[in-house]
């Protein structure tokens, strides 16, 4: 997959993490719950540098790129103001995606401005839509389906994450899907993860954050541009990079079970080539723990990919990896 990156005038958006007693929001959300990494033990801050020390720091800012060279020749220019960093992907699947941040407070502006452009370059929604955080409206030229969708990262956010993803030419979503159409069972729960360690002068610290392991939407899996959804499932784990979720692909109000995963949803399973007219499905997860030798934290990275092969979801690869890691934050979960 090749990543190139657009400049704009704006600010990143962070991450969607909800902590209690030290706010610090990461980068952006998955739409299926996702575990955020170990949080390591910091040192206590150095003293700021002196104004002339902080001018030889200070990096130059990245180049101006123009909109005519740097933005997909794919999608129409559709102008927004409030453009920042835009990520541009383009998969071996044929996407071609857009990714920036917009203020929050004016997402129902951003939203109507960026579909009246797509519909003044040929492009036509079968139906009248407002953008929302986790929905996307649907517009569509010949053969390409292109979704444009946001999702607020973290509650109280002041900007949001805009999405603008051009599907594979030519694709057509599965007609047929295993099992029954249901209406997938909605569950909701909240646990505390807490870490603590001792940082690099010695000193002991501790972090808590909040996070809600419930029904929600996730990833488009069948390229319809309707996210799934996915459902976690009574576990003795309360940890939520443990947690297992069944996936639902859905059609309408209804959705298809096609399996079941373990660990938070990355976002490289939105661009994932498909297989068997599904996406891979791909998770990580980090965290800290005692079970290693002589008291000292280990610190684990483990990712997994997970493909359909016209039945159901199965994992085809996992990777764990670990290594002492002397001022990282132990984690703890529990159910509130």
């Amino acid at each position: 997959m090749m990543r190139r990156w657009l400049l704009v005038a704006g600010v990143l958006l962070a991450c969607r993490a909800e902590p209690t007693t030290t706010p610090d929001p990461g980068p952006e959300p998955a739409a299926a719950p996702v575990a955020r990494p170990s949080p390591a033990i910091e040192p206590e801050p150095e003293p700021e540098p002196s104004s002339e020390l902080l001018e030889e720091l200070v990096e130059a800012p990245p180049p101006y790129t123009n909109p005519a060279e740097g933005w997909p020749a794919e999608l129409p220019w559709v102008s927004d103001a409030d453009l920042s960093y835009a990520e541009v992907q383009v998969s071996q699947a044929g996407d071609v995606r857009v990714r920036w941040s917009a203020p929050t407070a004016r997402l129902q502006e951003v939203g109507t401005r960026l579909q009246q452009g797509l519909v003044q370059a040929g492009y036509t929604a079968s139906e009248p839509c407002e953008l929302r955080p986790g929905e996307g409206c649907r517009l569509r030229l010949g053969d390409r389906l292109v979704v444009l969708s946001a999702g607020i990262t973290y509650p109280g956010s002041e900007t949001i994450n805009v999405t603008l993803q051009l599907l594979p030419a030519g694709h057509r979503p599965l007609a047929r899907l295993p099992g029954r159409c249901v209406v997938p069972p909605s569950r909701k729960d909240t646990v505390i993860v807490s870490a603590s360690g001792i940082d690099q002068e010695g000193e002991a610290r501790y972090a808590e954050s909040r996070w809600s392991v419930d029904t929600a939407p996730g990833p488009d899996l069948d390229g319809d541009g309707v996210p799934e959804v996915y459902v976690p499932r009574e576990s003795k784990e309360p940890c939520p990079w443990n947690v297992p979720h069944d996936v639902y692909v859905m059609r309408g109000s209804c959705g298809h079970r096609v399996g079941t995963i373990v660990g938070p949803v990355d976002d490289e399973t939105n661009v994932a080539p498909f297989v068997k007219g599904l996406r891979a499905i791909h998770t990580s997860a980090e965290w800290a723990a005692f079970d290693g030798d002589f008291g000292v934290p280990n610190h684990h990275t483990r990712t997994r990919r997970y493909e359909f092969d016209g039945s159901k979801l199965r994992k085809r690869a996992e990777d764990e990896r670990e290594g002492k890691c002397h001022h990282c934050g132990v984690e703890h979960c529990r159910r509130r």
